[in-house]
């Protein structure tokens, strides 16, 4: 995996916020993370990483999603404005 994109996700998968993108001076990682199915207490989905000003971004897919991380459901996700994300392929 991408060093620079593996150390993002480990911050922002503890919740940090205003993580500084290593993208662009100003940028911060923004994220987001959608809830599509809830099993007893867990809740499974993916999320979205991305840098807020050059838009470079990933997708995290079949994650548990902890309540920590303040995730939306797919229905709220309706109402949800995303920048066009330039998604990265990461190996």
């Amino acid at each position: 995996m991408d060093k620079i994109w593996e150390s993002i996700i480990f911050r922002a998968l503890r919740g940090e916020k205003n993580v500084p993108s290593p993208f662009a001076k100003d940028g911060v990682i923004e994220s987001l993370f959608v809830v599509v199915k809830e099993q007893g207490t867990t809740k499974l989905g993916y999320g979205f990483l991305w840098c807020s000003v050059t838009f470079r971004g990933i997708h995290l897919s079949r994650m548990e999603v902890p309540d920590y991380l303040h995730p939306v459901t797919i229905d709220e996700l309706k109402n949800i404005k995303l920048p066009d994300i330039k998604f990265e392929h990461l190996k």
